[in-house]
């Protein structure tokens, strides 16, 4: 079993070396950090000296197609989490999930 915070290097060369691949991962990513509403001190005024949180979603559709590939060719795939988020940045992962999750239900 390999792990990896690496996002950014899941490519099919990197999937054709396993026979599973597990996805712990939401659909966003933070490069400069994050500091939201609910840290100590933010609603105090404290926002004014923290840069405003950036976020990016991480999944290319190359990526994606590189997932679809995988499960396609009998790769097993196990999505955690609220990684099912990811769809909505990738048409072909998205066909791997079989859909998307948008929100809590009563939202």
């Amino acid at each position: 079993m390999d792990y990896t915070i690496l996002y950014d290097q899941l490519t099919r060369d990197l999937l054709k070396n396993f026979d599973l691949f597990s996805l712990f991962a939401g659909r966003m990513i933070w490069p400069n950090g994050y500091l939201g509403p609910d840290a100590y001190g933010y609603e105090r005024g404290w926002r004014t000296i923290f840069p405003s949180p950036s976020r990016n979603r991480w999944i290319t559709e190359e990526q994606g197609a590189a997932v679809k590939d995988f499960v396609m060719a009998g790769g097993g795939f196990y999505s955690l989490h609220n990684n099912s988020h990811v769809s909505l940045s990738s048409k072909n992962y998205r066909e791997v999930m079989g859909g998307a999750y948008i929100g809590p239900s009563g939202a």
